[in-house]
């Protein structure tokens, strides 16, 4: 289990608050980006 919030597309404030993540790209639209950014920062980490 990941521990993440992400509200994607455009949520309500209340939800964008409560968020880890906001992604502005809409439902299975986030997957790819999301995982790109995911990947990105743990290969950074290991550097």
């Amino acid at each position: 289990m990941s521990n993440w919030s992400i509200a994607v597309g455009t949520p309500f404030s209340d939800v964008r608050a409560a968020a880890d993540v906001v992604s502005p790209y809409p439902n299975s639209a986030t997957i790819a980006p999301l995982v790109d950014a995911i990947l990105a920062v743990h290969s950074a980490q290991e550097l």
